[in-house]
């Protein structure tokens, strides 16, 4: 995974010349303002082709049946939007005693997991297309994903580590400034747009686990009360990046291929507040290189906590062998 990531570049994830992504622009726009929408031809900003010949050449998904028979693995889920149905579905893959559910607005469902899943979880809305399983398009799970935690739990977690993507509270609280910020560019709007679709639930998601987990607590023991009786405490550890990722973007903005830094740049994307944007689009070693970075730092500053939940005691391992906390791992 380690190797993908530092080797990867935005040609193994989207096609960049020139041409495709003018051409790509053009009839875009035309179905936006123009009504014009080709009959076959996907609408979408970007041509992601290249992205399933590194799922196909990387993900090996017939060994999935194999982990599960093997109990090396329970279950795994994959979640896209049907944009049909309006519905949040968690194609699922694993052992035979997990149930399909079905909630408001969110179902799971079983399948034999292909590159068309994650194809159609990472389909940003009109930036990528969108992907077609058995008889309605998807597009990228995070939209209307009301419960990101929900599929775990119904596949049978009793722990959830959730890894975001948006720096902590603290991080982003930052000094009023009254000067005046001016209008805020496209880029920066539809930034904010992603972020309220990608982040978001996931942080009320588990804001909302937490608060069962300590009602849970409160109860006296063999006390139930309506509906008690179906929840459960469920451990749950957060890392979030200790930095804002949209600033690290900003400073690889020069790093975003040549043609779509150029189709960018008039929508602010490339500076200031726009840069979340460019964020979702900058698969570029040099970015990739500072997350990977900031995620061994994050994760070496949790050590402990990650080592307990993960069922093992750190003291108790750092006094038979008389190591430091560093060297752990």
């Amino acid at each position: 995974m380690e190797s993908v990531w530092r080797h990867l570049s935005s040609e193994q994830v989207y096609r960049t010349e020139m041409g495709v992504i003018s051409r790509r622009a053009l009839k875009w726009m035309s179905a936006l303002f123009l009504g014009r929408a080709p009959r076959r031809a996907p609408i979408s900003l970007l041509d992601n082709s290249p992205l399933r010949a590194l799922i196909e050449r990387t993900i090996h998904f017939r060994r999935i049946q194999a982990a599960v028979d093997a109990g090396d693995l329970h279950a795994l889920s994959i979640t896209a939007s049907g944009y049909t149905t309006g519905e949040s579905v968690s194609f699922y893959q694993g052992h035979g005693d997990i149930r399909p559910w079905r909630r408001s607005r969110r179902l799971g469902v079983p399948a034999l997991l292909a590159p068309e899943h994650l194809l159609a979880s990472a389909a940003i809305p009109a930036v990528f297309p969108a992907v077609r399983l058995g008889d309605q398009y998807f597009g990228d799970g995070s939209v209307r994903q009301l419960a990101p935690l929900s599929p775990a739990l119904h596949l049978g977690a009793d722990r959830i580590l959730v890894i975001g993507v948006s720096a902590n509270a603290e991080i982003m609280q930052a000094p009023v400034d009254n000067t005046d910020p001016g209008y805020p560019s496209v880029a920066h709007i539809l930034g904010h747009v992603l972020n309220s679709a990608f982040v978001d639930s996931l942080e009320g998601d588990v804001e909302r686990l937490e608060r069962i987990n300590r009602t849970l607590e409160q109860m006296p023991a063999g006390q139930v009360f309506d509906g008690a009786d179906r929840l459960r405490k469920i451990d749950v550890l957060k890392i979030y990046p200790s930095q804002p990722l949209d600033v690290i973007a900003a400073e690889h903005a020069e790093d975003l291929p040549r043609t779509l830094r150029m189709f960018l740049r008039g929508s602010g994307a490339t500076s200031g507040q726009g840069s979340t944007l460019m964020s979702y689009l900058l698969f570029e070693p040099g970015f990739c290189h500072e997350l990977i970075k900031l995620g061994y730092h994050d994760a070496m500053r949790l050590e402990r906590p990650i080592m307990r939940f993960l069922g093992h005691d750190p003291l108790a391992v750092h006094g038979k062998a008389g190591l430091p906390a560093s060297d752990t791992c």
